[in-house]
């Protein structure tokens, strides 16, 4: 029997942007996964705002975040991804919400490239496990 290791590479970036793999658009009922995979990566949260600002929310959403959860940082960081998951500001210009996404925004966020390839290394291990139908396999 012939068997595959699946192990994440340093290239991770490019094979979970395969152009074969089509790109799953998250929609709010995914919020507690994307929470769940941002906490698992070990995402700071108190770097939400950097985070829905590079996600495409406007700077007066994030503000207004802020004021609404009176500074709470895990409800900011909760409503602010909810905001980006309803697409509001438009911030589909960054591109529509999905894994893929929240990686390149977290790449760009000084601090947080072990978290984008945390969610990268997910996606590859997803992808493949469907494309070789190893179902039996939870992540």
């Amino acid at each position: 029997m012939d068997r595959k290791i699946l192990r994440p590479s340093e290239n991770i970036q490019n094979k979970s942007n395969d152009h074969q793999r089509k790109e799953k658009v998250l929609t709010i009922d995914k919020l507690a996964n994307v929470i769940q995979r941002l906490e698992k990566a070990r995402f700071d949260k108190t770097k939400w705002k950097k985070l829905g600002g590079t996600l495409g929310l406007h700077p007066n959403t994030l503000n207004m975040i802020s004021a609404n959860e009176r500074g709470v940082t895990d409800d900011c960081f909760r409503e602010c991804l909810s905001k980006w998951l309803r697409r509001s500001d438009g911030s589909d210009k960054v591109g529509k919400p999905s894994y893929d996404t929240l990686a390149d925004a977290l790449d760009k966020i000084n601090g947080c490239k072990a978290q984008a390839d945390y969610i990268r290394a997910i996606l590859f291990a997803v992808y493949w496990i469907t494309n070789n139908r190893y179902s039996n396999i939870v992540i």
